[in-house]
């Protein structure tokens, strides 16, 4: 068949072949601008991070070859089918047999399929052939964890890509048949010769070919049920259930399973000889028994569980509960030690004396508030801006301290003038950082500066820093050309001019060749790039300049936490710490956490897993973005196979993170705050316990100025059975009650990174917990005057707490804010509550307080009792009297909180009384059955 194509005749063949070409072209000069750009990126970040570029395209090559080829054939070998089927019909009907562009349309789907394989498949294949072996296997299969985590996604996936396959075969089968036939059909087919025809038996055995790769699959899905769940129970309004293999999976679903296969299989092959026969309809009822197997093994499992688990659920659930709390713990790596905590309430001056490390390094500010003031009186002209202070340990004037260390970054969206000059050209970088004291604050209650305000070369108190200026960093997301033609950097201010004297002379960038400046305008949306005059052959685009960002660009297989921070080396360099994690959700019977995340394109999603280790730190220096890996983890399987595939990505395993970084490492928050919402559930032993939820714990909770919060865990410095330790900690108290009942910490040195402790205290114990003591301190009226005078000024109150192990005392500390109802609102402190939960004391200062408390020149606590009915009854009769005095005061904001109070008390009340009534009517029900 010929068109007219530019006034000349062409085959449709050839026409075909064309555009086929063209397409093929233009999706290879899109792939090579691409990878040219990838390949540039990963250059700029370090050469050592090519061989991943180039191994990642190794792999990539290698699965577009193989699927290419695999798929060619088999379509070319279906259109060899097709072809004769068709044909057969054609001479059989006396017609004219149409030629149709069969090496072509395989070619297509070919392609297509090859390129979609090749790009989603490699890091599965690349982990497949570089597991490395864990040190325990899954209860149930006796299978090594790492089969799990490596080789059985491969297998999945190529069930799903053969799958995939086989589908597009099975359609592409169907249409050509559809198409062709329906040509013949418009000149009239015999139904009969349609019938004795190869279109009913093709379709048949692409079906089978479907349905035994769905046999591998269920055969796979066996060991899914390790990752299933069984044992729901509901806690308050949230319906939990355990992960893992239960009675019902691991005694009937897997046999069922494992027969599944073996069935569809034996089904296939008898249909395969009754539709030889064209025996059409026993071929339907043998395919039929398939679906009426599972839904068989739906009723069975059904009837088990409703009239032999349920009724025995705890002894015949109980040794998969054990398996439960035994991987979860080691999926999440809290198989900790415990010790009990005897609590002591007397603290003295020896016991102050004794703790001088600990007392000194009590945080009294907190994070919000200290980012506001510098934000205020620390930007210089507003064009800066801090996003963030990070607790870390610094040697200052000869003493270990815990200071916040904060980044003066460059703020692009705050420019009064957004020109192309200024954002690319000139304002390309941050200056400095700010350090205070955790504890220290001046006489208008804000910090207390060791290093502050704009200076080149920095030195106080023992910290030096030579290089100030920022390229790299937590808000540095536009891209910046450095040694520009004709133009300096912006440096910093002096009095009210600006210094334009700065080029930079890092390492890092991308040097703008004119090849290189049209890759940089595609990749970055940014034309100018390309016929800017002030661009030359020595200016250099400096991009990924968001630290976070630049470790996902070379390592997108790695977790990375949001909150990276800032250490300051001996050398004067500043340098970013970033947490990085390796995680799945293939470790059997571990809880799976859900954190909620967000694409590049804003999209929120949830990340699933229930293994995480904090194997890698990676570090990247704020001047010249240099970008090193270290593993920190060799005990981690999953890093050591990332070390497998990417040997040159990780700086020398043997000799590890400088030393000057890890004197001020800290364990990663993200990863506490995971691992201690474990730790809420699974710190009993007892199964018995475990299943009734008896021992269930939460965060504490303190009240903040406004309403209830979480307290969030806190970074100091203590001593931990005799040793001084920067570590973090938190509490945690019962479910549905105050006190506090244990609190955990973490250590943060080199030598003993990781290692956490839980500190419980007896069960009859009833240690006052924050938000209890809170209410204290609402209830006196000494603080209680204060805060409705602050508040009436037109002054909103701020409240932090920290609660701080001195010896075996725990001292409560919360600093009490006043910031103005303005857009500001910069809080200062006004006073500072200090606490041993039996005496409050009140000061302007921490030492202040603390002598009070230790002199007993303070007031004693009571604890409301909620306990019994009795107990709630008189405390609604205080808490009345408190709201007629807050009101007698015009203290609404005391009122309304009182009011809150009010009604969780009476509910409570309703509550017990409610269950009284219960447990009163269920004797004389079992009196009357006897």
């Amino acid at each position: 068949m010929k068109i007219k194509l530019f006034n000349k005749s062409i085959k449709l063949k050839t026409l075909a072949m064309i555009i086929l070409l063209i397409a093929v072209l233009v999706y290879a000069a899109y792939g090579y601008i691409n990878l040219k750009i990838q390949y540039l990126e990963y250059k700029e970040i370090g050469d050592n991070f090519v061989d991943i570029f180039w191994t990642n395209l190794k792999i990539q090559a290698i699965i577009f070859i193989v699927t290419f080829v695999v798929t060619f054939i088999v379509f070319y070998i279906t259109n060899i089918f097709i072809k004769r089927g068709i044909k057969n019909i054609c001479e059989r009907q006396d017609s004219k047999y149409v030629r149709t562009p069969n090496k072509s349309l395989a070619v297509v789907i070919s392609l297509l399929l090859a390129v979609m394989f090749s790009t989603t498949s490699y890091q599965t294949v690349l982990e497949f052939l570089n597991a490395t072996w864990f040190n325990i296997s899954d209860p149930i299969f006796a299978k090594n964890i790492s089969y799990y985590i490596f080789q059985r996604p491969f297998y999945i996936m190529l069930v799903e890509r053969l799958t995939t396959l086989l589908i597009a075969v099975i359609l592409y089968t169907l249409a050509y048949y559809i198409v062709a036939i329906g040509v013949l059909m418009s000149e009239g087919v015999d139904k009969n010769i349609l019938k004795d025809s190869s279109f009913i038996g093709h379709n048949f055995i692409n079906i089978i070919l479907f349905l035994i790769v769905r046999a591998w699959g269920f055969a796979l899905s066996v060991e899914g049920l390790l990752f299933s769940n069984f044992l729901q129970t509901e806690i308050g309004d949230k319906v939990t259930s355990l992960a893992g293999a239960g009675f019902i999976s691991v005694n009937i679903l897997r046999y069922a399973y494992m027969i599944l296969p073996y069935l569809i299989i034996a089904c296939i092959l008898v249909a395969c000889i009754t539709l030889a026969r064209r025996k059409i309809k026993k071929t339907v009822i043998i395919l039929a028994i398939i679906p009426g197997y599972l839904v068989l093994t739906f009723i069975v499992t059904n009837f088990v569980n409703l009239f032999i688990v349920s009724p025995n659920e705890l002894e015949l659930e109980r040794k998969y509960i054990e398996y439960n709390m035994e991987y979860t713990k080691k999926g999440y790596n809290v198989d900790i030690e415990e010790e009990q905590y005897n609590v002591s309430t007397d603290v003295t001056q020896e016991v102050v004396n004794n703790n001088k490390e600990t007392i000194k390094n009590t945080r009294i500010l907190d994070y919000d508030s200290t980012l506001k003031v510098l934000n205020q009186y620390q930007t210089i002209k507003g064009y800066y801006r801090f996003n963030d202070s990070d607790i870390a340990s610094y040697n200052v004037n000869g003493e270990e301290k815990a200071v916040f260390i904060s980044a003066r970054e460059l703020d692009q969206s705050a420019l009064k003038d957004k020109n192309y000059i200024n954002k690319r050209f000139q304002y390309t970088h941050g200056y400095g950082v700010v350090v205070n004291s955790v504890n220290e604050i001046d006489e208008n209650g804000y910090p207390q500066f060791i290093i502050k305000d704009i200076k080149d070369n920095i030195s106080n108190g023992g910290i030096y820093i030579k290089e100030p200026r920022i390229y790299y960093g937590e808000l540095t997301d536009e891209h910046v050309v450095v040694n520009a033609k004709n133009i300096k950097e912006f440096d910093y201010p002096e009095g009210d001019e600006e210094i334009e004297n700065y080029t930079y002379t890092g390492n890092s960038g991308i040097q703008l060749t004119f090849e290189n400046k049209l890759l940089m305008a595609i990749k970055n949306n940014d034309p100018k790039l390309i016929y800017s005059q002030y661009i030359d052959d020595n200016s250099k685009l400096l991009i990924n300049r968001n630290v976070v960002e630049r470790a996902q660009a070379v390592a997108p297989f790695l977790e990375y936490d949001k909150d990276p921070y800032l250490v300051i080396t001996e050398e004067g360099k500043l340098v970013w710490v970033i947490d990085a994690y390796t995680t799945t959700n293939y470790y059997p019977y571990s809880q799976i956490t859900q954190i909620n995340k967000t694409t590049e394109n804003g999209i929120p999603y949830k990340k699933e897993f229930n293994y995480i280790r904090n194997s890698v730190k990676v570090l990247v220096d704020a001047y010249d973005g240099t970008t090193k890996f270290y593993i920190v983890d060799r005990e981690d399987p999953i890093v050591m196979s990332y070390y497998k595939m990417y040997p040159t990505m990780f700086e020398n395993i043997d000799e590890g993170v400088p030393d000057e970084i890890w004197e001020h490492m800290r364990y990663p928050e993200y990863l506490f705050n995971i691992q201690s919402d474990i730790i809420e559930k699974y710190h009993v032993k007892n199964v018995d316990v475990f299943y009734r939820n008896e021992d269930l714990w939460v965060d504490s909770t303190h009240n903040n100025g406004t309403k209830e919060v979480e307290m969030p865990a806190y970074y100091g410095i203590t001593t931990i059975n005799g040793q001084k330790e920067f570590a973090l900690m938190k509490q945690y108290t019962p479910y549905n009650r105050k006190n506090i009942i244990s609190w955990i910490a973490v250590k943060s040195n080199k030598y003993e990174y990781g290692k956490m402790k839980l500190y419980t205290f007896s069960k009859d114990s009833n240690i006052v917990g924050p938000m209890q003591l809170d209410n204290q301190i609402d209830q006196n009226s000494e603080i209680s005057k204060d805060l409705s005078l602050w508040s009436s000024g037109g002054s909103s109150i701020i409240r932090s707490m920290v609660v701080v192990p001195v010896g075996n005392t725990l001292i409560y500390v919360e600093p009490i804010y006043l910031a103005a109802m303005n857009e500001s609102q910069i809080p200062a402190i006004k006073k500072i509550v200090v606490s041993n939960g039996t005496y409050i004391a009140i000061g302007n200062t921490f030492e202040e307080a603390l002598n009070k408390l230790v002199n007993k020149d303070a007031i004693t606590i009571t604890v409301d009792n909620t306990e019994t009915i009795d107990g709630i009854i008189d405390t609604i009769i205080q808490t009345n009297k408190n709201m007629k005095e807050a009101a007698a005061n015009s203290n609404w904001e005391t009122y309304g909180t009182y009011m809150q109070k009010m009604d969780d008390l009476i509910n409570q009340l309703e509550d017990m009384k409610a269950k009284q009534e219960e447990q009163e009517q269920i004797i004389p029900d079992i009196l009357s059955v006897e």
